[in-house]
């Protein structure tokens, strides 16, 4: 299962706790960022992106390096939009299974400093309307594209079988030689049958 990556992460490592710790920062109007242990931090946007700094994500005597996401909306995605729509980034250190959860913006995207690693990035795409962001539906997925989007002015997908060859599912190592650059392609649930389609399912 393609998404077991993303399942294992937050029902194991983090639990139901972080979605609670989020789904009030956001009631609040606030934009946090929850670890693995239920650490809470607050990101303050810069330049009109979500900004993640070193403070909380890793001790200044570490090596670190800063990584850029920016979302990307396919034609069987973008219809869905209307506007109250909540993105979730999800990553995680393979080797000491950190994780981190927080918002971003989805038409400007993110910058969080991580320490170096092997890391897996996803996004959440999720109905906000909703009184328990638990019972939220999951729009799209979205995964790290093998190719660079920021050309492309409309993505159209012709064959979804197609998009499995876009996408990286193995962890990214985080090293020398940053800043590192991803982009997101997001994946419409419902044209994936092994895709949960709330956001309970992957507390199951």
């Amino acid at each position: 299962m393609i998404v077991e990556g993303l399942v294992i992460p937050i029902a194991l490592y983090a639990g139901k706790k972080i979605i609670d710790v989020i789904a009030e920062g956001v009631s609040k109007g606030h934009a946090p960022i929850v670890d693995q242990a239920g650490n809470v931090g607050y990101i303050t946007p810069q330049n009109g992106r979500m900004v993640v700094d070193q403070t909380f994500t890793a001790s200044p005597y570490v090596e670190s390096e800063t990584v850029f996401g920016n979302l990307y909306i396919p034609d069987t995605v973008s219809p869905l939009l209307l506007g109250d729509e909540l993105a979730l980034v999800v990553v995680v250190e393979e080797q000491t299974e950190q994780v981190w959860v927080f918002p971003t913006f989805v038409e400007t995207g993110y910058e969080i400093t991580l320490p170096h690693g092997f890391y897996s990035f996803f996004v959440l795409l999720l109905d906000s309307d909703v009184e328990d962001l638990m019972d939220a539906e999951i729009l799209a997925i979205g995964f790290p594209s093998d190719f660079d989007l920021s050309d492309i002015d409309e993505l159209t997908l012709e064959d979804q079988d197609d998009v499995w060859d876009l996408l990286i599912f193995e962890p990214l190592p985080v090293s020398y030689g940053g800043p590192y650059f991803l982009d997101f392609l997001l994946l419409d649930t419902l044209e994936n049958p092994d895709f949960p389609n709330f956001l309970w399912e992957l507390f199951l």
